[in-house]
């Protein structure tokens, strides 16, 4: 819910896109927090704090903005690479949960009563 606050607030703060190289590097790790945040949490069983799910996910909401902008826009080499890190995100996600054995757990967590092997 966060990260839609972000990227309403990065729609409206960003009047003008920035399509420069160095600042699409910036977007692109946007995201690294909240994803720590989340790993984390599903790994060590902590409970965020509520300004660090803020903080998080402003900034997950200004990565999407720019990943909107882009398409909007028609930035579609921008677009492609953005979506080239989501996946890569996606799938370290899936590799920690997976190689630590966390992912029935949060599976459970997040779909309860589903039947799991």
């Amino acid at each position: 819910m966060i990260a839609w606050v972000g990227a309403f607030l990065g729609c409206v703060v960003i009047h003008q896109p920035i399509f420069d190289p160095r600042a699409q590097i910036v977007f692109a790790i946007l995201p690294l927090p909240a994803a720590a945040d989340w790993v984390t949490q599903s790994l060590a069983g902590r409970e965020s704090r509520n300004w660090l799910r803020l903080a998080t996910g402003l900034l997950l909401g200004a990565a999407f903005t720019d990943l909107l902008a882009s398409l909007i826009f028609e930035r579609w080499l921008i677009l492609l690479g953005g979506l080239i890190v989501l996946v890569a995100y996606l799938g370290a996600i899936l590799l920690v949960l997976r190689v630590t054995g966390a992912w029935k757990t949060v599976l459970e967590e997040h779909f309860p009563g589903l039947a799991l092997r």
